[in-house]
């Protein structure tokens, strides 16, 4: 019957379109038996989800993995995961098609920019109260990393101009310094951003 299902999908041009998952709708669904959780780590926390029968896109507080297929009736998937401390997110972006236009039921993009380049999820029209809060989240995410991108940049230049006295441990006093500059500003998880928002 999935196979039935993939196949029209692919037919109707709704493969890529997504549904949104919630933390509470991820916990109902049957995670263990659905491939794309697999590739999650075990220390990671996952805060959403929007999937499709071809792509799927998982935001956790360290990353967004993006699990992508060649069509949806294909089992072939390979992965992309996009760390938020290596590729901060930006120019997030939330449209949904003018008046009049037919889109199928399909008229909420969800579009955002990583290292990599751009990314756009299509959702369904009918999910668009839920895909606008994940918006509010990535936007806000988004604000944090410029932010602190800012900072650290701040920080080290700042840390390079200090003046260290006589008989101070020197190498004590950089490693520390870095170290407290990647925790504040450069931090790998972003979760409490996500918890934060109520997530």
């Amino acid at each position: 019957m999935n196979k039935i299902k993939s196949i029209g999908s692919s037919l109707t041009g709704t493969s890529e379109v997504s549904t949104c998952l919630n933390r509470q709708q991820i916990r109902d669904h049957n995670v263990a038996n659905d491939p794309i959780f697999k590739h999650v780590l075990q220390h990671e926390t996952i805060f959403f989800v929007f999937k499709s029968a071809r792509h799927s896109f998982i935001f956790t507080d360290l990353a967004v993995i993006a699990v992508r297929g060649e069509s949806s009736t294909s089992t072939r998937r390979w992965v992309d995961r996009f760390e938020y401390y290596e590729e901060p997110i930006s120019d997030v972006r939330f449209e949904t098609a003018g008046a009049g236009v037919t889109t199928g039921g399909r008229d909420v993009v969800l579009s955002f920019t990583t290292a990599r380049g751009r990314e756009e999820i299509e959702i369904w029209k009918n999910e668009i109260d839920i895909a606008h809060h994940f918006y509010k989240a990535l936007a806000t995410l988004a604000q944090v990393q410029g932010k602190n991108r800012q900072l650290f940049a701040l920080a080290e230049a700042i840390a390079a101009k200090v003046v260290i006295g006589n008989g101070t441990d020197f190498s004590k006093i950089v490693i520390d310094s870095v170290e407290d500059i990647i925790e504040k500003y450069a931090p790998r998880s972003y979760g409490k951003v996500f918890t934060e928002l109520g997530f």
